[in-house]
Order: C-alpha cells, then structure tokens, then sequence
C-alpha cells in the first residue's frame, strides 16, 4: 500500500511539475494582469491576454542576460498600458507568481521602452520560460538597460501591478 500511495504522488509531483495540473498562483489562468489603483483610485481590475493584445502589440528585439541569443517579445508597451488605464502615481509595484515584488519608477513603467511582454519567438511564454507576462527593456539599445537596476525591474511571470 505504501508503495501505491507513493506512486501515486509521484504522479502529481510529475503533473504538476509538467504544467498538466494547474496549481493556484501559478499561472492557473495563464495570461492574466491584475491591476490596482490605476486611474488615481483605489480600485482593482484584472487584464486578459486578449486585453492586453487588444492595446496594441509592439515587436522588441534584444538579448538578455537570462537568455541565449537576440529574442523577439512582443508585448503592449507600459507607455500603451498607462494610457489606457488613466494610471497615475509615483511608483509601480510589480509583483510575481513566486512572490518576487520589485518597485519600477512610474516613470519607467510608463515609458515606450518598457514592454509587458507576453510572446517570445512566437510563443506565448509558460511559467517556467519566464512567462506568461514579462517586463522587459531594449537591453541592446543602451548601457543603461543593462544596469542591475533594469534588470531587477525585469520581473518574469508577472500577476500583478499596483500603481501608488
């Protein structure tokens, strides 16, 4: 018996491991953005991948330092988000499905250069690849994206953003 019930969540371990079984908080819902205090409120709402596709879709070539290679992203660009959303603030807080959360300069967030992507080479990206939702910069363009700075604002699996 004891044998069985080891196999048995072996198998789980395995399923959920594999993506098979979705586990909560962790990119159940694969492409989904929940925001919080956009338009100058206290109010919350959450973006699906088709809300996010429907702003408009920006093409980022660029390498990383997570990656191997020039990647393609293709994402709305935070500039893009923040219009839409009437956001406003000092500070965006980005928040990741493992916990990771990491304050990004309004200003920042709310530039052309930053993009929430949620394609890389042509795929939607899984949690493991860094995915669904990653905040990246044109890292090639200019020394300054490759600081430590950027790269902690650079958060992969993004589930959330709370302007204050």
């Amino acid at each position: 018996m004891k044998k069985i019930a080891s196999a048995g969540a072996l198998l789980l371990i395995v399923l959920l491991a594999a993506g098979v079984i979705a586990r909560p908080g962790l990119g159940a819902d694969p492409a989904t953005l929940k925001v919080v205090g956009s338009g100058g409120g206290p109010g919350q709402a959450t973006l699906t991948l088709d809300d996010l596709r429907r702003l408009g879709a920006t093409e980022l070539r660029t390498a990383t330092s997570w990656t191997q290679g020039t990647q393609i992203f293709v994402g709305v660009t935070g500039a893009r988000l923040v219009q839409e959303l009437r956001a406003q603030g000092r500070e965006v807080v980005a928040e990741a499905v493992n916990g990771y959360r990491i304050v990004i300069p309004f200003d920042v967030f709310a530039a052309e250069t930053t993009i929430i992507a949620y394609s890389r080479n042509g795929q939607p990206m899984t949690v493991r690849e860094k995915g669904p939702l990653w905040v990246v910069f044109p890292f090639d363009a200019d020394a300054k994206f490759r600081s430590d700075r950027y790269k902690s604002y650079a958060i992969w699996s993004l589930i959330s953003v709370e302007f204050r």
